[in-house]
């Protein structure tokens, strides 16, 4: 009796009674889904529970795409459709919207006793539930992936309650238990299969022998066309079915002959989990489930997203510019056919007379400046030999003494004329006299810190093999620069250009979205870099990358000490520092090696980290 009780809890919570006043909003998913109602006995006149659909666009679409199909999740007695809430996420990221997937609550008169459902009493559900999926998105096919109990339902609903107008194409079996029971003697025939044999007084009444209890189990296997594959994934354990035991034999997780009639003539694929429990074959094999039951993302150039395959798309760049292509500057497009048009990206050419990217000046081009513009009275502007600067020697400018500039003699103001702003020892030995501003830097006392309009620093040379001030580079020497240092993460050869910049085509950058973690990246889309929720400190669940490919998102994960986003560092004997969890553990973990710090390591790191911003390693 207690039984019953827990069972009616856990279906009331589900569905509740037409009378309690529930209305078709209570409905999980879309607001405009004509939910279906029950047909179980003594619940008719319910609605049935779950999610799915998209108010505002009822077409299945993956990527923006329209499909010809629509996904749909049964799970088994005593659960309801949020055992697949981790499957909508998951799904969702891959690119479908709501109105291709959908999962229902089906509830029978005792979920808990699993032998006492009997299967006709909820494949109607599924009929009723499936019919009214096609009549809302237009898809004539589905795709179904059931658990346990729910194999029992789809293989009824295929033997006798086929939904109108559609066709089950595909289907993916977890942990489904040998024999449904459509009916009583179908009940019976699981229980004396699988558990008491003829030595339960009931079974000899009712078939006399096993074989006959057999021919009532293998009537309902599935013998459709239409569905073109199955996949069966199962624990071969006996740790976790004692009420599906045949002695040592686990029939739970059974093989060909509990799923399909000998004549069927589809492709079945097994996957043995033999460390895995009844329920931890579904939520610990999404990617399994997922690999199988869709089709293979081809890239749709134009729908605006850079897929796999794809170096950019619209306005979708991937990350990527002129600068990580090789360029100095320039604006990075997106051709018609989904890869890059680089035809605006520049590199500089100093000495063309045209300004290009970095450089403040070229030749005749001055950029509007002039020597008056820069606060001369007079004279001719020009432009480095480098484009780096401008060349105002030849410019004029009005003395003022008393305002702190040394003009120089040839503007009439040295030591003799403007001790003031030029200083000097015009006076006592000759040989330790000297005046700031008459051109010539004496050795007495002139130096180009206290009089540089005298002892200026001459200009760089490029092309004599050593850089000097001013210049980025020279020849070899590259100054102690290299690729990382530039921001390029995956490192290579650095270069240096005739004019003493950096050539940075040599270098090398890894592209957050390819599917690959490499370089500085800590995951990218699905490769985690071997990494799990379990290895990062929690009990299970599903680990995912963050979009900018710099830290583990673990919203998904279950138990263990370590919560990313609770705004405490955790630590990296939790899983938790600044690569896993950027959120809670701030750090740099790119640039120049010698300015990285990671809090959560273990390590008070003197780059970046004290007692007030990362106490757990700076106690």
């Amino acid at each position: 009796m207690r039984t019953f009780f827990v069972g009616m809890f856990v279906c009331l919570w589900m569905v509740a009674p037409a009378g309690a006043g529930q209305t078709e909003a209570e409905w999980t998913g879309a607001l405009d889904f004509v939910v279906p109602f029950e047909t179980t006995p003594g619940y008719e006149g319910q609605r049935l529970g779950g999610w799915g659909g998209d108010a505002g666009d009822h077409q299945p679409r993956r990527y923006g795409q329209a499909i010809d199909h629509a996904f749909v999740f049964v799970h088994g007695n005593s659960r309801d459709a949020s055992d697949w809430d981790e499957y909508q996420v998951y799904f969702r990221n891959q690119g479908f919207n709501d109105s291709a997937l959908w999962a229902l609550s089906w509830c029978g008169a005792n979920p808990d006793l699993w032998y006492n459902i009997f299967t006709e009493d909820n494949s109607t559900d599924l009929t009723v539930f499936l019919e009214a999926v096609a009549v809302y998105s237009g898809v004539t096919k589905v795709r179904l992936v059931v658990h346990s109990q729910g194999g029992a339902v789809i293989k009824d609903v295929l033997y006798e309650h086929r939904p109108a107008g559609l066709e089950v194409t595909r289907l993916t079996a977890i942990a489904v238990p040998n024999g449904d029971k459509t009916s009583a003697n179908d009940a019976g025939a699981a229980i004396c299969l699988n558990w008491f044999w003829e030595g339960y007084a009931w079974c000899t009444q009712e078939f006399g022998a096993t074989a006959v209890a057999q021919v009532w189990r293998d009537d309902r296997l599935v013998a459709d066309p239409a569905v073109a594959a199955i996949q069966v994934i199962y624990s071969g354990t006996t740790s976790d079915a004692s009420y599906y035991l045949n002695d040592s034999e686990d029939v739970r997780f059974s093989p060909r002959d509990n799923v399909v009639s000998p004549g069927w003539t589809g492709q079945i694929e097994y996957s043995q989990h033999g460390d895995q429990d009844h329920r931890q074959l579904r939520y610990l094999n999404i990617g399994e489930v997922f690999g199988f039951i869709t089709d293979p993302a081809a890239p749709v150039c134009g729908n605006g997203i850079a897929e796999s395959g794809e170096d950019c798309d619209g306005t979708d760049l991937a990350g990527a510019d002129c600068a990580l292509l090789g360029f100095e500057c320039g604006t990075l497009a997106c051709g018609g056919d989904c890869s890059f048009d680089s035809q605006a990206c520049l590199n500089s050419v100093c000495g063309n007379d045209t300004i290009e990217c970095a450089e403040t000046c070229d030749g005749a081009d001055l950029a509007g400046e002039s020597c008056a513009s820069l606060g001369f009275s007079g004279g001719t502007l020009a432009c480095n030999g480098d484009c780096q600067a401008y060349d105002s020697s030849a410019c004029q400018a009005d003395a003022v003494c008393g305002d702190g500039e040394c003009a120089g003699a040839a503007a009439g103001e040295d030591c003799y004329s403007c001790v003031d702003d030029c200083p000097g020892k015009t006076g006592g030995k000759p040989t330790l006299r000297f005046c700031c501003g008459n051109g010539l830097c004496e050795a007495a006392g002139e130096d180009e810190v206290n009089c540089p309009i005298d002892c200026a620093l001459a200009p760089p040379e490029c092309g004599n093999g050593t850089v000097e001030a001013g210049e980025e580079c020279d020849g070899a020497d590259l100054g102690g620069e290299n690729c990382e240092n530039l921001g390029f993460d995956c490192g290579g050869a650095l270069g240096c250009n005739p004019d003493c910049t950096f050539n940075s085509v040599g270098c090398s950058a890894s592209f957050c979205g390819d599917g690959f973690a490499e370089c500085a990246e800590t995951c990218d889309g699905d490769d985690l870099a071997g990494e799990s929720c379990q290895s990062l400190g929690y009990d299970s669940g599903s680990l995912y990358c963050s979009p900018d490919c710099q830290e583990y998102d673990t919203s998904a994960c279950q138990g263990g000490a370590a919560v990313c986003g609770d705004d405490i560092c955790a630590g990296s004997a939790a899983g938790e520092d600044c690569i896993t969890c950027k959120a809670d553990c701030p750090g740099k973990t790119v640039g120049q090696p010698a300015k990285q710090f990671c809090c959560g390591n273990g390590t008070c790191e003197p780059v970046g980290e004290d007692t007030g911003n990362c106490p757990i390693d700076c106690p």
